[in-house]
């Protein structure tokens, strides 16, 4: 009994290890473009680029746009984390600027979408396309309540 106990136990314990993920590299930046300060929440290295070649030392990276104030962007990140509420499938759009290592390359739309998992809630998906791929980075709810408590604290790094 007790071999069967132990083992259930271990089999247990290795489905709750498996289930772990690696959280998103998601982190608030400001930056000033055309004269105008903005803060964008800059979502790391991007989990799908379909076709796109591999490029070392540089990557594409979604940056949503926050907005012109600490109050604007703690706004929109509970609009983001509101939508952890919502059901599978909805999609919302956020301004963005497509970024490659620290300078903005493109601008546009960046649709996010509530995508349920099995066993473990749910995530957004962030898509940004451009001219030669679409880029895919995902965002949980914990690393959106981070993103919320650094804008909270305003421990937030410039960048040119």
């Amino acid at each position: 009994m007790r071999r069967l106990l132990a083992i259930t136990l271990m089999a247990f314990l290795s489905l709750a290890a498996l289930a772990q993920e690696i959280p998103s590299g998601a982190r608030i930046m400001v930056a000033e473009t055309d004269g105008n300060t903005g803060f964008y929440l800059a979502l790391g290295t991007p989990d799908r680029i379909p076709g796109a070649y591999i490029v070392f030392d540089e990557f594409a990276e979604t940056c949503i746009f926050l907005g012109n104030s600490a109050s604007d962007a703690l706004k929109t990140v509970d609009d983001i984390i509101a939508m952890f509420g919502k059901p599978s499938g909805t999609s919302v759009d956020f301004p963005a600027r497509l970024a490659v290592g620290e300078t903005f390359v493109a601008y546009g739309k960046s649709p996010c979408v509530v995508k349920s998992r099995f066993l473990r809630g749910k995530r957004l998906s962030f898509f940004f396309e451009h001219d030669a791929y679409v880029t895919e980075t995902w965002l949980t709810r914990d690393s959106a309540k981070s993103v919320r408590s650094m804008v909270e604290s305003l421990n937030i790094p410039r960048v040119r």
